[in-house]
């Protein structure tokens, strides 16, 4: 199954795209494709244009799937992107090196883009 292949999944496609938030209408295996599936999704996201997300979650379980309690020990802001294409949101932990540079870069630009300048008043 590819990183789009969804034909087989019972979950409608507005389901899939809130991924991992719906996790509870797959199946285990399912669940489990598609956590497998978030590399293959991050090698093609195009950093430019996707959405871009941030929220607490487990620094071992970005998508909080697992049922380890030890998993949920450390918890920080954790980035994420989401496109049309990519069948939910994808970890930054799941994204090659050159894309999660990419999207770092992206946030400092926006960011730099929509920070007031300050002046040094003497």
């Amino acid at each position: 199954m590819t990183h789009n292949d969804t034909t087989d999944l019972p979950i409608t496609e507005e389901e899939i795209q809130r991924m991992p938030w719906t996790c509870h209408l797959m199946t285990a295996h399912e669940l489990q494709w598609w956590v497998a599936s978030r590399k293959d999704a991050g090698r093609i996201i195009d950093i430019e244009t996707c959405e871009l997300g941030r929220w607490y979650a487990s620094d071992l379980d970005p998508y909080g799937v697992s049922r380890d309690p030890d998993l949920y020990v450390q918890v920080g802001t954790n980035r994420f992107v989401r496109s049309p294409e990519s069948n939910g949101w994808i970890s930054e932990k799941d994204l090659p090196v050159e894309k999660f540079k990419a999207m770092y870069d992206r946030i400092h630009r926006e960011f730099e883009a929509r920070a007031p300048r300050l002046r040094v008043v003497k």
